[in-house]
């Protein structure tokens, strides 16, 4: 298999065979399927394989199972090695991130084989018709590869029949498995509300009790306004590799910073201390709920676009699997660092990194609540073409790093040992 972390036409880790028919075949989405067919049909194993399997994943006569579940093990079996190694020790957390990643961009290159980019100067119904057909090809390929699904949710007697069945449609785009976990008592079903004007899931938060947390660091320049004037040690935290911009000071456990703690959680709730080995210190940080903390999720009627749904649903998925928590946690701590204007607030809009590459409110900051909008943002960019910065759309460059995130989580993240927690 190739392995890709660029857009069509760049390196890849392929054999010069497979470059070969990927440049030969470049100029035609039809020689491009037969190239990339053949080149399949030359790796089947010894004996051959059914025909069934002549086409490409996401086309017609697909399996879950079989030779087509061989030819994803290894990018599985990454993935799933660096999740039980961040689960233990928090400074794996990166080397997990990254195994998604990448396992995400050889899901993206086969899409990519078959839905390439428009020309220069495409027209922008052009560009809507590729970004439907890749949407399209991304659902159908991550179907491929894990069984996906709409399994029923829970709802309120009364809900909207409507929004229920959107829903219900929506969560299609999640493994079977994610949607089961939000869904398994004592966790609240998801409801349908009108008396609210937003999309949302905070409206009806309640958090969990016994909800395991993770430790991340906060940025520095709050760190800095929490320990200014105290006695700070220089051991770095163990358990975390720290960007650059953020931090997790060793500070003496006095009256003073208790007192400055408590007002500072006034607007940071979650900011916390974490126990260490030097007698009289605490680490400084913030605690992350990895399980139930959001149980209840709402959508008014007014907001009926699909992709509203989506968007809110993937917050519910989230806050329900360790896996993308710690994914999303530590893609976002390295987005937010060195950007030239400040960390996004609630209603900020798109950011422009260097290069040019756009991040649409990934970076939105919920002082009260643990969650971002890695996950959220992704999938509406992915499965109803919005937020260009993940295509490439307006001139921009395009995101592949994060929509090769969103792929990888959703065809590879492991599931959560802890079942129910």
């Amino acid at each position: 298999m190739c392995l890709s972390s660029t857009e069509p036409g760049g390196p890849r880790r392929c054999s010069s065979d497979a470059r070969t028919a990927y440049q030969r075949a470049s100029s035609s989405v039809a020689e491009l399927v037969r190239a990339e067919t053949q080149l399949e049909a030359g790796l089947e194993p010894a004996g051959g394989a059914s025909d069934a399997y002549s086409t490409l994943p996401g086309g017609a006569g697909g399996s879950s199972s079989g030779w087509f579940d061989d030819e994803w093990s290894v990018e599985r079996d990454q993935v799933h090695d660096a999740y039980q190694r961040a689960s233990v020790d928090d400074g794996y957390r990166g080397q997990y991130r990254d195994a998604v990643i990448e396992a995400g961009a050889e899901v993206a290159y086969k899409v990519e084989l078959s839905h390439p980019l428009p020309p220069e100067g495409a027209e922008d119904q052009t560009w809507d018709a590729v970004l439907q057909a890749r949407a399209l090809a991304y659902r159908d390929t991550l179907a491929e590869i894990r069984s996906f699904g709409t399994a029923e949710l829970a709802t309120q007697p009364g809900s909207y029949r409507e929004g229920v069945e959107m829903a219900r449609q929506q969560s299609g785009y999640f493994p079977d498995e994610w949607v089961q976990a939000t869904n398994r008592p004592p966790y609240k079903p998801l409801i349908i509300k009108e008396d609210s004007n937003v999309g949302g899931i905070s409206s009806c938060y309640r958090p969990a009790t016994q909800a395991p947390m993770l430790t991340m660091p906060l940025m520095a320049r709050e760190a800095g306004e929490l320990t200014d004037g105290l006695t700070t040690a220089p051991e770095p935290y163990p358990h975390v590799q720290l960007s650059q911009g953020w931090a997790m000071p060793l500070v003496e456990d006095t009256p003073e910073l208790r007192a400055r703690l408590a007002t500072y959680r006034r607007r940071r709730p979650n900011v916390g201390t974490v126990a260490s080995d030097r007698p009289g210190f605490v680490y400084v940080g913030q605690d992350i709920a990895s399980g139930p903390v959001g149980p209840y999720a709402s959508l008014d009627r007014a907001h009926r676009d699909p992709a509203v749904m989506l968007h809110e649903l993937s917050h519910r998925m989230a806050e329900h699997n360790h896996a993308v928590t710690l994914a999303t946690e530590t893609f976002l701590q390295g987005r937010v660092v060195g950007q030239r204007r400040k960390r996004y607030v609630i209603g900020g809009d798109t950011w422009y990194r260097d290069g040019g590459f756009a991040d649409v409110a990934v970076g939105i900051d919920y002082p009260d609540h643990s969650r971002n909008n890695v996950l959220s943002m992704g999938m509406e960019a992915l499965f109803h073409r919005k937020y260009g910065g993940l295509e490439g759309a307006a001139g921009h460059n395009p995101d592949t790093q994060h929509r090769n995130l969103i792929l990888g989580l959703l065809a590879f993240s492991p599931g959560d040992p802890r079942g129910a927690t």
